[in-house]
């Protein structure tokens, strides 16, 4: 009985508590990482969108034709609707970017 009271002591692992600046350290880490997190899955998302868009310029200006006819004002008109929607990141250059990602993929 002496001997398992004596194990049962040698296997005591000390607690300390984490000083107060550990104890922030902690929480910042885990706000960090959910960030991150939320940052990844939201970039992610955001770039099935835009590919997204591109697929939907790419059919509009189609027609289901291989390829689009020239003057059209489809992707300065749609800057314009999603700009004042939305506000930056829809500009003629953007869109054309996403256009130009799906037909990369698209006729690879």
């Amino acid at each position: 009985m002496k001997e398992k009271d004596e194990a049962i002591k040698q296997e005591r692992v000390e607690l300390t508590v984490p000083t107060e600046q550990e104890f922030y350290e902690d929480v910042r880490l885990i706000l960090k990482q959910a960030r991150e997190q939320a940052y990844n899955s939201v970039n992610g998302i955001m770039t099935h969108a835009y590919w997204n868009v591109g697929r939907r310029i790419v059919e509009q200006e189609q027609f289901g034709e291989r390829k689009a006819q020239y003057g059209s004002y489809l992707i300065k008109n749609l800057s314009k609707q999603l700009s004042d929607e939305f506000g930056t990141g829809f500009s003629v250059a953007n869109l054309k970017n996403f256009r130009r990602r799906r037909k990369k993929l698209l006729y690879k």
